[in-house]
C-alpha cells in the first residue's frame, strides 16, 4: 500500500516490459546469405592470420665474438648451448628461442633477415641497434585466410547484434515522434528516487499535465 514500493513495483514493471519487447525485436532479425557474404568481403582483413615465424638467435655486442660463434655453428656446434653460453639476450636460458612473431615486432634488420630465411637455415652477422645477431629459422606458418564457411556464424551473430541495435533505436525515434511524454519531477522527488530518462521503455509512472 505505501506510494514508494508501489513506484519500484511500477519501474520494475516497465522496464521488465521493455526488455522483453527489445529481446523480441531481436530475435526477429534475419541475415541473409548475401548479407553475410557481403560482410566478409568488406571485413576480409579480419580473417587473415599474418604470416608468422620460430627463430633462435644469439646475440653478442662484438662482430668478432659473433664471427667465431658463426664459424662454430658451421662446424657443427650446438645453436642451443652457444646462446646459453654467449648471448647476452634473455632468451639465451631458453637456447636463445624466440617463440612465435609476426612482423612488425622485432628490430627491422632482425626482421628482415629473419624472415628471409628457410627453414632450419643460418643467418650470417645481422647488424641492429642491439649488437650482433646470428639467427636460425626453426619453423615457419604461412599466412592463412579463414574461410568464409569457418566465420559464417560469427558473422551472423554480429549483423543480428547490430540489426537489432538499428530496430530498438528505430522504434524509440518513433515513439518520441508519436507521443510526448511529460515527466513529473517532484512526484520522483517525493519519493527520493531519480526521475526516469525519457525514451521508450524507461519513463517509468508519468502524472497527467496538471498533477
Amino acid at each position: 500500500r505505501r506510494d514508494d514500493i508501489q513506484l519500484k513495483i511500477d519501474l520494475f514493471v516497465e522496464q521488465a516490459l521493455a526488455k522483453e519487447l527489445e529481446n523480441e525485436l531481436k530475435g526477429s532479425v534475419s541475415v541473409s546469405d548475401r548479407e553475410i557474404e557481403q560482410y566478409y568481403q568488406e571485413h576480409i582483413d579480419r580473417y587473415v592470420t599474418p604470416e608468422r615465424i620460430r627463430a633462435r638467435h644469439i646475440l653478442v655486442e662484438s662482430e668478432e665474438l659473433a664471427g667465431d660463434i658463426l664459424r662454430q655453428l658451421r662446424e657443427g656446434g650446438d645453436f642451443k648451448e652457444l646462446a646459453k653460453k654467449y648471448s647476452t639476450c634473455s632468451s639465451a636460458s631458453k637456447g636463445g628461442d624466440l617463440g612465435w612473431f609476426g612482423k612488425g615486432k622485432m628490430d627491422p634488420a632482425f626482421e628482415k633477415a629473419a624472415f628471409a630465411l628457410n627453414k632450419g637455415e643460418l643467418s650470417g652477422i645481422v647488424s641492429s641497434a642491439s649488437g650482433y645477431h646470428i639467427i636460425r629459422l626453426d619453423d615457419r606458418r604461412e599466412a592463412k585466410t579463414r574461410s568464409l564457411e569457418q566465420v559464417r556464424t560469427s558473422i551472423e551473430r554480429t549483423l543480428q547484434k547490430e540489426l537489432g541495435a538499428r530496430e530498438i533505436d528505430d522504434l524509440k525515434q518513433k515513439i518520441r515522434q508519436r507521443d510526448k511524454v511529460t515527466v513529473n519531477d517532484e512526484y520522483f522527488r517525493k519519493f527520493g528516487a531519480p526521475a526516469p530518462p525519457e525514451e521508450a521503455g524507461s519513463a517509468g509512472p508519468v502524472e497527467p499535465e496538471g498533477q
